[in-house]
């Protein structure tokens, strides 16, 4: 991340700095020795990844894609019954368990190339919530609203990661290297004529460019990275039930999203981080803190429906860039 060149500040450079600190904060969380503050920011890690996909599709896309949440599902069930109920090592069934969400991914995007607005958001939202349906009522599969528990989690090069710390700094190296991977992303081609499809979809096409070729890629890059979010969160919980999915995950990751900015692949972690904080402080308030939260996720889209980093830096970036 590049703060100054040449001695002047690049674009983007207030950014890049926000983001710098922000990690450092996040690395040195286990030197508070606090189980809790540990807790509460893994957790952070495995939400970003979806947000991450969300903001890539939904910034330079325009398309509200609440299947993350669907494909979130999908990896939390296919890693705990690949590794309980059939009998698979921890990292047999996380590889095989890839496969899977990559073979889903594009199956279920053949489903959405078509689809636009409101349409392509029912559509996704439907999707997050059948995977609740199923973990309910497949009981023999699913174990129903009491789940599947008992995970047993691997060594990662030799460091066993059944240990708070361990995990802490595994789930970290996924959220760090899928930020490098989607910033890296967001300058492609790829992204570009995403953009191209989002703003000028005539033109793109008159250019020779295969639209639904792009589209395909581009959402399901964004629900793979959402399935790894699925693997990783049952391995922190070495648990998986159907309350852990639902609409409303699709709903929360979506705030996630909108509260860091959705034009910035940034905004994802700074989003999970602040979402994860605000939930819980104000349930130490309260019982009814998904009210606030709500009354706060209306109050973002009114006054800064492009997020933090949009109301903070969006024009002077702008113009640098211009």
């Amino acid at each position: 991340m590049k703060i100054r060149q040449n001695g002047k500040l690049v674009p983007g450079a207030a950014t890049n700095l926000i983001m710098l600190v922000l990690i450092i904060l996040l690395a040195l969380v286990p030197a508070t020795n606090s189980n809790f503050m540990i807790f509460l920011f893994t957790r952070t890690f495995f939400y970003s990844l979806m947000a991450f996909g969300l903001t890539y599709i939904l910034g330079w896309g325009g398309l509200s894609l609440m299947a993350v949440a669907f494909m979130y599902g999908i990896g939390c069930y296919s890693l705990a019954i690949l590794q309980v109920k059939v009998g698979f090592t921890y990292w047999a069934a996380f590889g095989l368990s890839l496969l899977i969400i990559l073979a889903i991914s594009m199956i279920y995007t053949l489903t959405l190339l078509h689809a636009k607005g409101t349409t392509f958001m029912v559509i996704t939202l439907i999707a997050a919530q059948s995977v609740n349906m199923i973990g309910k009522q497949w009981v023999s599969l699913t174990g129903g609203t009491n789940g599947i528990n008992g995970l047993k989690l691997g060594t990662f090069f030799g460091i066993p990661l059944t240990g708070r710390i361990a995990k802490y700094y595994f789930f970290m190296a996924f959220a760090v290297g899928f930020y490098i991977f989607f910033k890296r992303l967001s300058y492609s081609p790829l992204a570009l004529c995403l953009r191209g499809c989002r703003d000028e979809e005539k033109k793109v096409g008159s250019m020779g460019i295969n639209k639904l070729s792009i589209r395909y890629v581009s959402i399901v890059i964004a629900l793979f990275v959402s399935g790894i979010a699925g693997l990783l969160s049952v391995s922190y919980y070495t648990h998986v039930s159907a309350d852990m999915i639902s609409m409303s995950t699709a709903i929360m990751v979506l705030f996630m999203t909108l509260l860091g900015g959705s034009g910035k692949i940034e905004g994802a972690l700074l989003g999970a981080v602040l979402y994860i904080l605000i939930e819980d402080m104000l349930s130490t308030w309260t019982d009814r803190y998904k009210m606030f939260i709500g009354i706060l996720f209306i109050i973002i889209v009114l006054f800064m429906p492009n997020g933090i980093f949009g109301l903070k830096f969006g024009k002077r970036e702008k113009k640098a860039s211009a």
